[in-house]
């Protein structure tokens, strides 16, 4: 379960995919996709759970950081979670990840980190690597292995992903499918997303507390409900590993979204939002 929560939250921060600098007004998006580089954090709260689960309560949340510079995306995210069974036992689990993605498209450098258990007891493993275009194919490497992981030549990173299921929303596309890699854990290869996109609308009431400046650059133009599967190599074409909700802006941020399992969902809420600088690039 930690596994994937983490590789979620990955692309969830893409697409939330911030706190000094110049920033985009809301008058400066118009066609054209841009994400604007920002910071977020989310609240995390049970929202259904089977009865033979052996979950019985839930706490956690979600800290985002994406940053732009003029080659790359900077991306860092902490996800703390805690799950407790039905005798009040249970194992904390700090999950981290930070990237750098090329805007290019020919490469990824990434690195993890798990920590689980009290502080006395705490365990923690770590992996990084890189992904690199050689030869027309895209090849992941990770610290300390020899063989590769070869990917899709089609595969897209998280911010690159992102991008394109905006432009698809933008062009009404209601049906979507990709490769995405992100390296959120350890020795994984790429893994298939779908999305269904709804319609689009304009405006929404962001959550008292928010910045009104930061919120309305971020909140103020289309959105559009998608709904996200994610399928592991192995896993039944029927039948994602696990799916994502979500209302997606047109600056790539997430307003909210709920993560659901087989035996229960994870509603995650928007709780403090900020603008990252944007690169002087002349």
């Amino acid at each position: 379960m930690s596994g994937r929560v983490l590789r979620v939250a990955v692309i969830t921060a893409t697409l939330v995919m911030p706190a000094t600098g110049p920033a985009l007004s809301a008058g400066d998006r118009s066609g054209d996709v841009r994400i604007v580089p920002h910071s977020a954090t989310y609240s995390m709260s049970l929202s259904r759970v089977d009865l033979d689960s052996s979950v019985f309560d839930f706490s956690g949340g979600l800290k985002i950081s994406l940053i732009e510079d003029c080659d790359a995306w900077h991306l860092s995210q902490e996800t703390v979670i805690g799950f407790v069974n039905a005798l009040g036992q249970g194992t904390p689990t700090i999950l981290s990840h930070t990237a750098r993605e090329g805007k290019d498209g020919a490469w990824l450098r990434f690195a993890g980190e798990r920590t689980w258990g009290g502080d006395r007891e705490a365990v923690t493993k770590s992996h990084g690597g890189r992904v690199e275009r050689r030869n027309g194919r895209l090849v992941a490497t990770y610290d300390g292995h020899d063989t590769p992981v070869v990917l899709s030549e089609q595969t897209l990173f998280p911010v690159a992903h992102s991008r394109k299921l905006l432009e698809e929303a933008q062009r009404a596309t209601r049906v979507f499918s990709a490769r995405e890699f992100s390296g959120s854990d350890h020795m994984e290869g790429d893994v298939l997303v779908t999305a269904v996109i709804g319609n689009g609308k304009t405006g929404w009431n962001a959550p008292e507390g928010l910045d009104p400046t930061v919120a309305e650059i971020l909140f103020s133009g289309t959105s559009w409900p998608v709904h996200l599967g994610y399928f592991s190599t192995d896993a039944r074409v029927d039948a994602p590993d696990y799916e994502v909700s979500m209302h997606l802006h047109d600056s790539g941020a997430v307003s909210s979204l709920t993560l659901h399992y087989d035996a229960l969902d994870i509603d995650l809420g928007l709780e403090e939002v900020s603008l990252n600088a944007l690169p002087d690039c002349r």
